[in-house]
């Protein structure tokens, strides 16, 4: 009998550890501590922002985020959510970014809020698109940001899907807290035997002086896509 007992108490803690375990995390309010807004889009882009935030414990991890944009008052509001998990907890500081696709917008300044107060978190501009420019964003899949106090290099990697095609030129721009890469692409207008293959690259640029600091590496790429990064000037 007393091993009956002990058998069916042992399966019950089990059961409950197993339970527990296997609990669905909660849906819990959170916030961004910062909201990166680049600065350059036009209304052909497809507009992205980015959030970033720390976690007090490994029991927690980001959700979705309710986005509900205002055209007419240029107003983009965020409500991010992160999911809690029962358990145990590691005690360490998580960071977190959640990249948020905004989508096309028309032209205007947008202020960014946040929360249930609306708390203005950040701004960008939308700048009407000009119809006779001709640029194409390379197709880039990877984007990597060396700073050593000395120098400042980032260096891009990608398939360019025809023969012909060829990077005409990397612009990039600092504005506050965003550092903008733009590569671009050109076919020159006298080619012949343009084979559809896709053809690896890699390119590095030196961006200069930029002031140290926490920056968004925004890197444009082709069909509306970019990469985000948060990387540190030395």
């Amino acid at each position: 009998m007393y091993r009956v007992k002990m058998f069916l108490m042992i399966s019950l803690v089990s059961f409950s550890f197993l339970s527990l375990a296997e609990a669905p995390p909660d849906r819990v309010p959170s916030s961004f501590s910062k909201v990166y807004a680049p600065d350059d889009y036009d209304e052909d882009d497809s507009v992205q922002i980015v959030g970033v935030g720390e976690f007090n414990n490994s029991c927690y991890s980001p959700a979705d985020t309710i986005v509900k944009i205002n055209e007419e008052s240029k107003e983009v509001h965020l409500m991010p959510y992160a999911y809690k998990r029962s358990g145990y907890c590691l005690q360490v500081i998580v960071e977190y970014q959640v990249v948020i696709q905004l989508g096309l917008l028309k032209p205007g300044r947008y202020t960014v809020t946040q929360g249930v107060n609306r708390r203005e978190v950040g701004q960008f501009k939308v700048a009407k698109a000009n119809k006779s420019s001709q640029e194409i964003y390379a197709p880039i899949s990877q984007a990597f940001f060396k700073s050593d106090g000395r120098s400042n290099r980032v260096t891009l990697a990608g398939e360019l899907p025809l023969s012909c095609m060829q990077i005409q030129t990397v612009k990039f721009s600092v504005n506050q807290d965003v550092i903008l890469v733009e590569p671009l692409v050109e076919i020159p207008p006298a080619t012949y035997g343009c084979a559809n293959k896709k053809y690896q690259f890699e390119i590095t640029n030196d961006l200069g002086a930029i002031a140290p600091g926490k920056y968004l590496l925004q890197v444009r790429s082709m069909s509306g896509r970019s990469i985000n990064n948060i990387v540190v000037v030395q």
